[in-house]
């Protein structure tokens, strides 16, 4: 029963990971028709100060598709990418110190000095390596699930 409790609530994380990661597809699909539309050359080349602002914008967007990405796959190597691009982007697209710049640069360092010599891919394998997506699995788990006997059951029957 509690073992049932839990794959069920485990599929349930899963939908709901991927329901919000259509809205973020929605979301990201509408913020880059909102950066087309938004783009003007002439204030560009009159104020250099909203190449920042756009850049901003651009950082946001890169940085929920590679969000996108993480919630798909669920590896430790996507997080490593989120982090490093989180971080690049508060260095790129903010106005910081060089001390603050300093840190984020240690601290990207730190993350790809982590990939290369802590990182160990297979451990984060998945149990299924099949082509099926999370949804399909997902769906199948929970229309398909068979109850599985109970440990007394199959003794008694066994007697």
């Amino acid at each position: 029963m509690k073992y049932r409790i839990q794959t069920t609530l485990y599929h349930l994380t899963i939908l709901l990971e991927s329901v919000i990661g259509v809205f973020l597809v929605l979301g990201v699909v509408f913020a880059i028709l909102g950066l087309a539309r938004s783009l003007n050359f002439v204030q560009l080349l009159s104020m250099p100060d909203h190449i920042t602002e756009y850049l901003s914008m651009v950082a946001t967007i890169v940085l929920s598709i590679e969000f996108i990405k993480m919630l798909c796959t669920h590896s430790l190597d996507s997080v490593v990418e989120v982090l490093s691009m989180a971080i690049a982007r508060e260095i790129i697209a903010h106005e910081t110190t060089a001390a603050q710049n300093l840190l984020g640069v240690i601290s990207i360092a730190i993350l790809f000095i982590v990939r290369k010599y802590c990182f160990i891919p297979h451990l984060d394998k998945t149990e299924h390596s099949s082509s099926r997506s999370l949804m399909q699995d997902t769906l199948h788990g929970l229309l398909h699930r068979v109850p599985k006997a109970e440990p007394e059951q199959t003794e008694q029957a066994v007697k």
